[in-house]
């Protein structure tokens, strides 16, 4: 699966800037208590998540709050490179 535009961009600034990494976490971090939010609010509501899965049953369902643990892996993960 290729990289979309705003992965490349945001790959191509890391590169060419190390520092722009500690400004990433902090963008993420201070957005972060708001994804967490409208995230759980979506998981209220008992709707599923749509998510493709390169098996070859092809579109999987999972609750939203997956999508909790991913947001906070993701600023894990960058706040480990800054």
């Amino acid at each position: 699966m290729g990289l979309n535009l705003h992965q490349l961009i945001i790959l191509g600034l890391l590169q060419s800037k190390p520092h722009y990494i500690g400004q990433l976490a902090t963008s993420l971090e201070s957005n972060h208590a708001t994804v967490r939010r409208m995230v759980m609010r979506l998981s209220d509501t008992g709707l599923k998540e749509q998510v493709y899965d390169k098996a070859p049953t092809g579109y999987q369902s999972r609750p939203f709050s997956a999508l909790i643990k991913l947001t906070d892996e993701g600023l894990n993960r960058i706040k480990s490179l800054s």
